[in-house]
């Protein structure tokens, strides 16, 4: 059986943090990623430039459609750079930003059963289990999609990674659940 790239990534990261008495954030991601992966990992993560300018500029346009509210439009241009970018796609952090931007768009759209995939299958790339808006986002389409177990765990995620702050913008009722006691 083939053990899976982003795993050992994921492994390799917890065990230099372990190591050094680290706690791995947003802020610190790429950093730890320089100073815990051979050369050669880390290349594997990130996107050659002849891919990674084709993807920038479709990422670009998506989410200027997404500030115009054109959101239709947007999930078009970013499924087209997901598809740029190469297998394995959990392995690239880029993965990561195509799949939420996707998630977001139907979110925004009120699609909830077409979002949900995108934001579960974000959990399996590389740096979506250290995303709070990931959980976020994923409590909040359990909850409107009747869930509410799946969504109280996942919006309770959120809330350690992030605290309440994460929730300043949302709807209350999904850090009420959240800070709501499991039955």
């Amino acid at each position: 059986m083939d053990t899976d790239p982003s795993a050992e990534i994921y492994a390799k990261l917890r065990d230099y943090c372990t190591k050094h008495q680290m706690e791995l954030t947003e802020e610190n991601f790429n950093e730890v990623l320089q100073l815990a992966l051979s050369e050669e990992e880390y290349a594997q993560i990130f996107l050659p430039d002849t891919i990674g300018g084709q993807v920038e500029r479709l990422s670009m346009r998506a989410d200027l459609l997404m500030e115009q509210g054109r959101f239709a439009e947007a999930i078009q241009l970013y499924q087209d750079g997901l598809r740029l970018i190469p297998e394995p796609k959990s392995t690239y952090e880029v993965t990561l930003w195509f799949l939420v931007a996707i998630g977001d768009a139907y979110w925004h759209l009120q699609e909830w059963e077409h979002a949900l995939p995108y934001f579960e299958q974000s959990k399996e790339v590389l740096g979506g289990q250290e995303n709070p808006f990931v959980w976020l986002r994923l409590g909040q389409l359990y909850y409107e999609l009747g869930d509410l177990v799946s969504a109280q765990q996942a919006l309770q995620t959120g809330l350690e990674m992030e605290g309440e702050a994460l929730f300043e913008e949302e709807a209350p009722r999904y850090l009420q659940l959240a800070q709501a006691r499991p039955d």
